[in-house]
């Protein structure tokens, strides 16, 4: 299927994922995020390898963030979404906001994932560039997008006609690692 789809000379980036399986489906999202959220910082942000803080960004950039969620949101299941920066600050947002506390899910959020990142240096990897809470009303999946910017997905999981938690893309069968969180 990749020849017959992706054969030619400029090549796309493609994912394989089992959504009815719960296989790929995390990898999927979080490449899927990298590769809008590049795109967007390659359109709009000079290139300064120097640069230690977050970039200035200006009214137009906020404008393609927004517009780039709002298109993720429509792709996707998300409630609602969140560009934070390392520090927990809010960059912008899109989708339901009104029962949420943004700022301080911005600001906890960065914490839970500094401490992923240290507990990821307490046993060695040097990978631990994302998190997943789940939840029985609302799960959050945070994926490290640069060494500035996180990004933040708050959807509904889904529950199964036995009353089992399916992860936030699977619609037939439950999760494996959903049973297994319980």
């Amino acid at each position: 299927m990749e020849f017959l789809l992706n054969n030619r000379e400029l090549q796309v980036p493609s994912f394989s994922a089992t959504a009815h399986k719960c296989e790929g489906v995390f990898e999927t999202l979080n490449m899927i995020t990298r590769l809008l959220l590049q795109k967007f910082i390659n359109q709009s942000v000079p290139h300064t390898h120097d640069m230690a803080t977050l970039p200035q960004l200006v009214e137009r950039d906020i404008h393609l963030l927004d517009g780039t969620l709002r298109e993720f949101i429509a792709h996707t299941e998300a409630t609602t979404v969140l560009i934070i920066d390392k520090g927990g600050f809010l960059i912008t947002h899109q989708g339901d906001a009104a029962q949420f506390d943004l700022t301080t899910i911005g600001a906890l959020a960065s914490g839970a994932f500094m401490a992923n990142q240290t507990i990821a240096g307490l046993v060695n990897e040097s990978n631990f560039n994302s998190i997943y809470q789940q939840g029985e009303k609302f799960s959050m999946f945070v994926v490290n997008v640069d060494e500035h910017c996180m990004l933040v997905v708050i959807f509904k999981p889904r529950w199964g006609g036995g009353g089992e938690i399916l992860c936030g893309q699977c619609r037939e069968t439950p999760c494996a690692p959903a049973q297994n969180r319980a």
